[in-house]
């Protein structure tokens, strides 16, 4: 959807869903990962901090962590550290700190100029 409102929700309603158990997998599985990282670069504060809580929860997953990042969510998320948002900025630093967990993420995250804008944040 365009709305931002219906987003919303949706983001919502995915956080909620990947709290049970396996559902987290299964919902990378059916192709949430793609619109949910889109999100992230939406001009409303609240998509982006219920998309990044989202994706905090999917990342949670070890089969998930490699799939978020490759999908490319670590520039936006870098970007969302620069929020003036706490909210956003504190939800897109433990989806961070979820994919630096494993070490191909890592890499990753330092390749992909994170680390002054994490350590911005201290």
């Amino acid at each position: 959807s365009h709305s931002p409102r219906v987003q919303l929700q949706a983001a919502m309603a995915l956080r909620n869903l990947s709290l049970l158990k396996d559902a987290d997998v299964a919902i990378v599985d059916q192709g949430a990962l793609e619109p949910l990282i889109a999100m992230l670069y939406s001009s409303d504060e609240a998509v982006q901090e219920a998309s990044a809580l989202a994706l905090r929860n999917l990342s949670v997953h070890d089969k998930n962590k490699a799939r978020v990042a490759r999908h490319g969510a670590i520039p936006a998320l870098v970007s969302l550290l620069g929020s003036l948002s706490v909210g956003v900025q504190e939800q897109a630093i433990v989806v961070m700190r979820n994919l630096s967990l494993d070490p191909e993420n890592e890499v990753r995250i330092v390749e992909e100029g994170a680390l002054p804008a994490i350590v911005n944040l201290l």
